[in-house]
């Protein structure tokens, strides 16, 4: 949403008079919301996974910690971003590279999280005989898994703390990406290709193969926690779906704020 218009008021596609405007009217109120309710409903997951279930018991409580932990870093972030649409940029570029950084690393790391939610569902739920022969190193592989996906968000957010810059335009200091200038936008075409490829589409293949398969599997079963787990598929799947598709400026009230409700939902309810 704030990359959005920032976009609006830097390139021309409409008078950049409204975009400031209706920027410093909406966005700072958006902002504090999504940080209260984001705050509680995290910090809920953690106090739940940390304190009521004493440790984390399968690979789906640590992905699902992991990602409590990425929405309250990125959460640290919104009040800069409040401040900025109301006054501009007043913070350094230091700030300005990490808050651009720390952004995309919450994005891809809650995809990537996602991603690895659904391949323990696969493995769980269709490859019994070898969950089963992995159940004493599960916790161990999903640890390891949790510290690829750190090291591999914060290489493709490495973009946005190289980039990042603050500009002067028109009187209004701004905190935005400033790509090499050679021939054709390379380096900016180079940047959001890998970051959608890997970011999006490749964690939607992978989603779109295992929930297929786990789908057709649960269907043909009648036990309840089959049933359960089907619920579970169709909760992730619906975040998953409405965090990439809808329009951006919802984009971190699904991830930040309605991701807490989800693992109540499919971790908490008997």
């Amino acid at each position: 949403f704030h990359q959005f218009f920032r976009l609006q008021d830097s390139s021309g596609m409409c008078d950049r008079g409204w975009v400031r405007d209706f920027r410093g009217q909406w966005e700072p109120p958006l902002f504090w919301i999504i940080f209260l309710l984001g705050a509680v409903g995290n910090l809920l997951v953690v106090w739940i996974y940390t304190t009521v279930r004493h440790r984390l018991k399968t690979m789906t409580d640590v992905y699902l910690l992991n990602l409590a932990v990425a929405d309250l870093l990125f959460l640290c972030m919104l009040p800069f971003l409040a401040v900025d649409s109301i006054k501009g940029w007043n913070f350094g570029i230091s700030l300005c590279k990490i808050v651009s950084a720390v952004y995309k690393i919450n994005f891809f790391s809650g995809m990537l999280l996602l991603t690895c939610i659904s391949v323990d569902r696969y493995i769980a739920i269709v490859q019994v005989t070898k969950a089963q022969n992995l159940k004493k190193k599960r916790l161990f592989y999903s640890k390891l898994a949790c510290l690829g996906v750190w090291t591999f968000s914060a290489l493709l957010a490495l973009p946005e703390f190289i980039f990042a810059q603050v500009t002067d335009r028109n009187g209004q200091v701004l905190c935005t990406l400033v790509y090499w200038n050679n021939a054709f936008n390379r380096t900016k075409i180079l940047v959001l290709s890998l970051q959608i490829c890997v970011g999006f589409f490749l964690p939607l293949l992978v989603m779109l193969f295992c929930y297929s398969v786990i789908i057709r599997t649960l269907l043909q079963a009648k036990s309840f926690e089959k049933h359960k787990a089907l619920r579970v598929v169709f909760v992730v799947v619906f975040v998953f779906v409405l965090s990439q598709f809808v329009c951006t400026c919802v984009q971190e009230c699904v991830l930040v704020i309605g991701y807490p409700v989800c693992v109540c939902v499919c971790v908490c309810l008997p």
